[in-house]
């Protein structure tokens, strides 16, 4: 058996729970499903000889990247790493189950009791976060970062119920995506939309020329500034 394949622990979400929310899954949009993990559950992420995490693609069809600590958001906490979900929609949605359930078969006491993703601040507001606590039985916690267009929600509660919200998340983030509400972001800033086609050709051309980096290097800094209260609804 394969990562995250067979677990007891963790069940499966209910079948009426439809995490495509209406939309094609055979679709290829460029947005992510962004993890924030602990650097010890990297490496069990990973594996000896990365075999953990090439099993866990294999399974879920998906693409899995942890950045560098250096390459991660300058406002994560000094240990933290990025995980990005990558690929089909439908295959991200299997990718964000497939490794949350390897993450809760950390052996001890190690697992997480929560989940950590960033999604864009638009989608983070405390309306959309009441709304979906109250759909899965969460308690959701958004912190905001000044100066960048992610926040990163704090999900507490069950793993299959965790894992249902990091879905309704990346549902989300695609429907916003297609709508033009959000812009997805490469690596290095570069904004791509739909097909990859650049940000110009779904919004106004100036406003495209102005997008920084997503994780300019040189406001690391600023992130040790004083931060905006998080807001906990559930």
């Amino acid at each position: 058996s394969g990562a995250g394949a067979g677990l007891p622990q963790v069940g499966l979400p209910p079948a009426e729970h439809d995490p495509f929310g209406g939309l094609d899954p055979t679709q290829n949009f460029r947005t992510k499903a962004k993890l924030v993990i602990e650097t010890s559950l990297a490496g069990w992420l990973i594996g000896k000889g990365g075999r953990t995490i090439r099993e866990m693609q294999e399974n879920s069809g998906a693409f899995l990247h942890i950045l560098r600590e250096e390459d991660s958001p300058p406002f994560l906490r000094p240990g933290d790493r990025l995980l990005e979900i990558c690929g089909r929609y439908e295959r991200k949605i299997e990718g964000i189950q497939v490794v949350l359930r390897t993450a809760d078969q950390i052996p001890g006491s190690q697992a997480p009791r929560e989940t950590l993703i960033l999604v864009p601040s638009l989608l983070a507001r405390p309306e959309t976060l009441q709304e979906v606590a109250s759909g899965f039985g969460c308690t959701l916690t958004a912190q905001d970062f000044p100066g960048y267009e992610e926040s990163m929600v704090t999900i507490v509660g069950p793993p299959s119920s965790r894992i249902q919200v990091a879905q309704n998340f990346l549902t989300r983030t695609d429907r916003a995506h297609m709508d033009g509400t959000v812009v997805a972001l490469s690596i290095d800033g570069e904004a791509v939309g739909r097909d990859g086609r650049a940000r110009r050709e779904l919004r106004d051309g100036a406003a495209a020329a102005a997008v920084p980096a997503a994780y300019p290097r040189a406001e690391r800094r600023e992130a040790q500034a004083p931060l905006p209260p998080p807001v906990t609804v559930g």
